[in-house]
């Protein structure tokens, strides 16, 4: 991405951002466990390493560098929550997670994201009619199973949505995501909330920092459920030197156009 976005993000103000948002200092520790991973994930991880370790006055841009996927996501949730004050009803969260969509431990690096944004593209473009605005990102996460099946990557989809109703995005788009015994809720359509602390922190949200295990327990009513568990360090490796590849504009989800809102076609 050539668009300055860590010049951009020095001009936003911080204290509008949410407790948990990560700290210059946080991200700084994670890009330094980062790279202690990646010197154990042989060239192409000892080259990213060595990226991270000199990111510093001058930004190695990485969109696996913690600080300045900190920077972008500064910018980006700033300009997304600016966008959605200007007419904040009938904003959705939309999240998606197709069920055949999943890569074995070491296959991360097969996953081809363009195919996916433009198969997602047609379907909003074959089911809403006007001015629809989508923007989100890919996340990820490993899920774990307690049947003795081996873990999977599962990238899925997480979107902010106008131009429809919560009733006809979930129908219209969710023919196209069947649910199966793994993927109980493929979609999940939630009306945004309009106040500024939840439109901010959904906006970061939208583009994720921080990725997980999810391991199955059960909670305290006894219902299936999962909980977040820490990557193990070669997983981080092997999800870094995806994101690495993906670059942001590889991982960002755009749809619509409106001049008002320039992050659409910011390149």
């Amino acid at each position: 991405m050539k668009f300055d976005f860590r010049g951009a993000a020095l001009k936003v103000n911080q204290e509008d951002f949410p407790a948990g948002f990560e700290s210059s200092r946080e991200a700084r520790i994670a890009r330094q466990r980062l790279g202690t991973a990646l010197e154990q994930g042989g060239e192409s991880g000892r080259r990213l390493a060595y990226l991270l370790g000199n990111c510093g006055l001058g930004p190695c841009r990485s969109a696996a560098c913690p600080t300045c996927r900190r920077h972008f996501r500064l910018w980006w949730g700033s300009e997304i929550s600016k966008y959605v004050a200007i007419d904040p009803d009938y904003w959705f969260t939309v999240s998606i997670v197709p069920q055949d969509l999943f890569f074995a431990i070491g296959e991360l690096n097969r996953f081809n994201w363009d195919h996916i944004k433009d198969r997602l593209r047609k379907q909003i473009a074959r089911n809403f009619a006007g001015d629809v605005i989508a923007v989100g990102a890919f996340d990820y996460a490993l899920q774990i199973f307690d049947d003795g099946r081996h873990p999977k990557w599962r990238p899925h989809i997480y979107l902010l949505f106008q131009g429809g109703a919560k009733n006809q995005i979930e129908r219209s788009l969710g023919r196209y995501y069947p649910n199966d015994d793994d993927t109980p809720r493929p979609i999940v359509v939630t009306p945004q909330r309009t106040n500024d602390e939840d439109r901010i922190k959904t906006a970061t949200y939208s583009f994720k920092s921080s990725f997980y295990q999810r391991v199955p327990i059960i909670d305290r009513r006894g219902n299936a459920d999962t909980e977040k568990r820490p990557l193990e360090q070669a997983q981080e490796a092997e999800l870094a030197l995806l994101l690495h590849r993906q670059g942001y504009l590889g991982r960002i989800i755009r749809y619509g156009r409106d001049d008002a809102f320039p992050l659409l076609t910011m390149r």
